[in-house]
C-alpha cells in the first residue's frame, strides 16, 4: 500500500464539533481539534492541573428531536475580548424535564462530567447559565489511559461529544493508541465505530492514521465506495486520494470512461488534474472524432488548456 499523504488533511481549529471548512460535520460539537501526525502543537494549558469547573452562559434551538446548545465562559479566553465557546447537539429526550413556565433547573451526566443548567425555554429557545464539572475519575482514567497532548479544556470537549471509556478501549483494541486528544474527540463526535474501522483491511487498508479516519467518516467514505473502484481494477489507491476523489465527485465511472478509450492505470494525481481542468472522457472522445488522437492524457489537458474551452 502506498504511503500516506497527511498533506492531505487540514489541522482543524479547537475543541468538539467537528471539522471544519474541508470537513463539515454532521454530528456534533464545535470546533473540533484534529491533528495532522507530525503538526506542530501550539502549547496549552496542562490538562492535569487544569481547571475542574467551567461556568458561563448558554443558549440552545429544539429543532424536532435535537437540541442545540452553545457555550459561552470567560474560563479559557486569552485575553479581555476573547470568550471561550462551544456548542453540541444532544437528543431532547436528554432533558425531559426542561423548565418552561418559569425560571428553573436541568442536568446532564455523562462519564466525563456533570452540567447544571439553570435557566428557561420560550417555546423553542431557551437560555441560562451552566457550570460544568469534570468527573474526577474520568479524568484520572484519560490521564493513564495514552490520550496524549490534551489541553484543559478538553474535560469539557470530551463531554460534549459524549467520549467514554468503552470507546477508547474500542479505539485500543483496534491499534488506536496514544492518539491525540483533538483527534479522539473527533472520532467519538463521528460516532467512528468498530466497523468502520475494520471494513478498510478488506481493500488492504491497515493501520490507517486517526486523522485520515477522520476525514473519511467526515466524508462518508466506505468499502462500497473503494469497491466501485476496484471493481474496474483501479486499486490500492492512496487514502488522501480517496478523500481527495470523493471531495472533487471522480466517480468510478469517470474513471472507467477513460479506460474505456484505451486509458488504464492513470495515476491518481492525473486523474485530480483531470477533473479540475474539465477534461472528461466525452471531450477526450470529441477531440478523437476531430483527429487529435494522443496516448498521453496530457496531451489532452493542454489542448483544452489552449483552445480556452
Amino acid at each position: 500500500m502506498n504511503s500516506m499523504n497527511d498533506s492531505s488533511i487540514i489541522t482543524l481549529g479547537r475543541k468538539c464539533i467537528f471539522l471544519l471548512g474541508y470537513l463539515l460535520l454532521l454530528a456534533g460539537t464545535a470546533h473540533a481539534r484534529v491533528i495532522t501526525p507530525g503538526a506542530a502543537v501550539i502549547p496549552a494549558v496542562n490538562f492535569i492541573t487544569g481547571v475542574d469547573t467551567i461556568g458561563g452562559t448558554w443558549l440552545a434551538t429544539i429543532e424536532s428531536s435535537k437540541i442545540r446548545i452553545e457555550f459561552k465562559s470567560d474560563a479559557f479566553k486569552s485575553s479581555d475580548d476573547d470568550h471561550w465557546w462551544d456548542s453540541a447537539n444532544f437528543e431532547l429526550s436528554d432533558f425531559p424535564n426542561l423548565p418552561k413556565v418559569e425560571k428553573g433547573t436541568f442536568s446532564l451526566t455523562r462519564e466525563a462530567g456533570t452540567i447544571a443548567f439553570t435557566g428557561k425555554f420560550g417555546g423553542n429557545t431557551g437560555l441560562g447559565t451552566y457550570k460544568f464539572t469534570a468527573n474526577k475519575q474520568f479524568k484520572d482514567y484519560i490521564e493513564n489511559s495514552g490520550v496524549t497532548h490534551l489541553e484543559e479544556s478538553d474535560e469539557f470537549a470530551f463531554f460534549t461529544c459524549n467520549l467514554n471509556k468503552d470507546y477508547i478501549e474500542m479505539l485500543q483494541r483496534n491499534g488506536f493508541k496514544g492518539v491525540y486528544a483533538g483527534n479522539m474527540a473527533a472520532m467519538s463526535s463521528l460516532k467512528i465505530d468498530e466497523p468502520f474501522i475494520q471494513q478498510f483491511s478488506a481493500f488492504g487498508y491497515n493501520d490507517i492514521p486517526a486523522n485520515q479516519l477522520i476525514a473519511l467518516k467526515a466524508k462518508r467514505i466506505n468499502g462500497d465506495f473503494i469497491k466501485g473502484f476496484t471493481d474496474i481494477g483501479y486499486t490500492n489507491i492512496p487514502v488522501n486520494y480517496l478523500i481527495t476523489f470523493k471531495s472533487m465527485n471522480i466517480t468510478p465511472a469517470f474513471v472507467y470512461g477513460f479506460k474505456k478509450l484505451g486509458f488504464t492505470d492513470i495515476p491518481p494525481g492525473d486523474l485530480q488534474t483531470l477533473k479540475s481542468k474539465g477534461v472528461t472522457p466525452q471531450h477526450v472522445a470529441d477531440m478523437q472524432q476531430k483527429g487529435f488522437k494522443s496516448a498521453n492524457l496530457r496531451k489532452y489537458i493542454q489542448l483544452k488548456k489552449t483552445s480556452g474551452e
